[in-house]
């Protein structure tokens, strides 16, 4: 909090740099399982992001995205996908359907649908996901690996009733915990080098 007492006195109240320690506000909250603290953070973020206008609107796209990954870590799935849809359509109207901008929005709502059994529109987007990061990135982009990992993860056989002793859905937990895990050593050790 004194990040932001210290922000809004160097800054003004309304200021990206404010916008900024929001939205880490936010992310620190929702890691803390304190959904209700992140959202106001969070929507504080995009209120000020929304404000300073275009040259924040990627800014603006991820606030979104984050937002919405909140609601879905707090049970709230449509309120989810309602934002994440906001964010994918709020890139692709102002930077284009192959941008960067779309990546992480799609690739999100792609592993949400999958997830939620939606396997069919899932994997639509994790295709359209792997197609930005191979315009954008190249073939070696670590994105696509992700987008592999996670896709596989979907690639079971689609019979409810038992897959190997486990049903889809928990097949699908166990996919969507360990990319989360392997993204936070990733990020772990990008901060360590």
């Amino acid at each position: 909090m004194e990040a932001l007492a210290l922000g809004k006195q160097t800054f003004g109240d309304n200021s990206a740099e404010v916008a900024v320690v929001h939205n880490n506000l936010g992310v620190l909250y929702r890691s803390k399982e304190k959904y209700q603290d992140a959202m106001r953070s969070l929507e504080e973020s995009l209120r000020i992001f929304e404000q300073l206008g275009k040259p924040y609107l990627r800014h603006v796209i991820a606030t979104r995205e984050a937002i919405g990954i909140t609601h879905r870590l707090a049970g709230r799935n449509a309120e989810a996908e309602k934002e994440i849809r906001k964010a994918i359509e709020m890139a692709q109207h102002n930077f284009g359907e192959n941008s960067i901008e779309m990546y992480s929005p799609t690739f999100t709502l792609a592993r949400y649908l999958a997830y939620d059994g939606n396997i069919a529109r899932g994997d639509e987007l994790f295709m359209q996901a792997y197609r930005i990061a191979y315009l954008r990135k190249g073939s070696k982009a670590s994105e696509l690996e992700e987008i592999r990992d996670a896709r596989t993860c979907i690639v079971v056989p689609q019979d409810h009733d038992n897959v190997g002793g486990c049903c889809l859905r928990t097949s699908l937990r166990i996919c969507e915990r360990l990319w989360e895990a392997k993204m936070r050593l990733r990020r772990e050790r990008s901060r360590v080098a």
